[in-house]
């Protein structure tokens, strides 16, 4: 009985029932129908709490599941927002630089212009001379013009306002 693996209690029972002596076995059925009672009932009750122990640790471990799933969806949620935020910032900043870029390179061609006829007006006689000024001063005008209105560096800029300076000046 001791191997047989039941619990303690129906083992207890089952061992007094078979003593040797009769006065050590329960005295009658009555007797022994309130201590199988009672071993039933402390084996609904263990069954009761148990179940109650297994639907309590169940919804404990639904209730972490759910504040895991909405910790992950928040925390997806943030990243999201970084990454749409910083995309956009990237974005901004390059299309910056692109118009920043595209400003310079038109002040550059403009001044470029106005060298060349700078450079002409060097070799020319008087009459194609002065014309040559005329044309390198508005070429000059013009690239301080688009370097004054665009998001174009100082350097850029102090060439446009050095070159038309010194078209005036000549």
């Amino acid at each position: 009985l001791d191997a047989c693996g039941a619990d303690v209690e129906l083992v207890s029972l089952t061992k007094d029932c078979l003593q040797a002596e009769p006065s050590d076995r329960p005295r009658d059925a009555g007797v022994l129908a309130g201590r199988i009672t009672a071993y039933l009932e402390s084996v609904e009750t263990r069954l009761r709490e148990t179940e109650i122990a297994r639907a309590t640790e169940t919804a404990r471990v639904n209730e972490e599941r759910k504040r895991r799933r909405v910790t992950l969806a928040l925390a997806a949620s943030v990243l999201l927002i970084v990454c749409l935020a910083g995309g956009g910032w990237i974005w901004r900043e390059q299309e910056r630089a692109k118009r920043t870029a595209d400003a310079t390179a038109q002040v550059h061609d403009v001044l470029a212009q106005g060298q060349l006829h700078q450079g002409l007006a060097a070799s020319a006689d008087l009459a194609t001379k002065l014309h040559q000024l005329e044309l390198g001063i508005a070429e000059a005008k013009q690239a301080v013009k688009l370097a004054a209105q665009d998001e174009v560096d100082a350097q850029t800029r102090n060439k446009a306002t050095a070159l038309l300076a010194q078209l005036q000046e000549e």
